[in-house]
């Protein structure tokens, strides 16, 4: 697989695992962000954990074998 087209799964992966495509515009009232903001680092923190272990657990493997543990572990 081309190296765009696996940037491209892994952005389409990333993008599925923190809900973008039901996401709402943003709005400018201070109130909506504040309670927005608990969900967002949420999100954050749940990729940030699987970056942190996929890369401790997978170094130098393929690129594929990558891709899809970071899958697996972004829909739990």
């Amino acid at each position: 697989m081309p190296a765009a087209s696996q940037a491209d799964g892994l952005l389409v992966a990333l993008t599925r695992s923190v809900g973008a495509d039901s996401a709402q515009p943003m709005t400018v009232d201070p109130s909506k962000y504040e309670k927005a903001m608990p969900i967002v680092a949420a999100h954050l923190a749940k990729i940030e954990r699987a970056v942190y272990r996929n890369r401790a657990s997978h170094a130098g493997q393929p690129f594929a074998a990558v891709l899809q543990t970071l899958v697996e572990a972004l829909q739990d």
